[in-house]
């Protein structure tokens, strides 16, 4: 018998009384299909990926991932590097898949966690504060949470064991705002006026490189942002354009 389909119920079966309702089509949409609905709705109606998960019945983290991987391709790659084997004992790993799948056993990950403690994650705000010249946040160190590209949570994918998690930051102090102020460290505020430094000026090269696979050109910074100073900043500190990069690049 064919099965009927019930538009706005490609995500998942409609249940009645906790049990499959008859003649209904349960056959989830593929991720490739859901990516590029993704994309209309951000090129076409501007949403926010939110807003496109509530249309679409998603995690806005999903919408993310979906955008940032329509097929899955780092899935595949690390698949046949990991293969369920924990990196430091080579013990069985279970649960997740693709770049989301564990690199380490239980017991490992357990240990891993006893890692971080309040002083070691103090030290990492303050080291993040120095090198990127504003304190983390939660996008930073929440890449699942972060718009495609964001420079900070490219960084933090880049060097893992690096710094620690938002979740880890809210297990110890309670709050990502309770663990800034236990590190004398004031939140990043949108607006806010940095005062850029070679140094920070070549951290920041070095992270647009990272995320967009080219270094910046004037154009792409003619204005400032919280990740990045504006062109008259690095004509103002640096000299001239060629000087930061050639900078950025020992």
């Amino acid at each position: 018998m064919q099965t009927a389909s019930v538009p706005g119920m490609e995500n998942g079966p409609r249940r009645v009384g906790g049990e499959h309702a008859p003649g209904v089509e349960t056959r989830r949409r593929p991720r490739l299909e859901q990516a590029r609905e993704i994309a209309r709705l951000r090129e076409r109606e501007g949403l926010s990926f939110t807003e496109i998960g509530e249309r679409l019945g998603l995690a806005p983290s999903t919408v993310r991932d979906y955008h940032r991987d329509p097929e899955a391709k780092r899935n595949r790659r690390n698949r046949e590097r990991y293969r369920g084997s924990c990196e430091l004992c080579g013990r069985p790993t279970s649960g997740g898949y693709g770049y989301d799948a564990p690199r380490h056993c239980a017991v490992c990950a357990r240990a891993q966690s006893r890692v971080w403690d309040h002083d070691r994650i103090v030290r990492a705000i303050r080291e993040w504060h120095k090198l990127m010249g504003r304190a983390p946040t939660v996008p930073d160190w929440s890449p699942a949470h972060a718009d495609e590209g964001h420079p900070g949570a490219v960084r933090f994918l880049a060097e893992p064991g690096r710094w620690p998690s938002a979740a880890t930051l809210r297990e110890h102090f309670g709050s990502f705002s309770a663990a800034l102020e236990a590190s004398g460290v004031s939140p990043a505020r949108r607006g806010a006026r940095i005062r850029w430094t070679p140094e920070q000026i070549g951290e920041a090269i070095r992270a647009w490189q990272r995320a967009h696979g080219t270094p910046p050109t004037r154009e792409d910074w003619q204005s400032s942002s919280e990740e990045h100073p504006a062109r008259s900043t690095v004509y103002r500190v640096m000299g001239s354009w060629g000087a930061a990069l050639e900078a950025a690049g020992r």
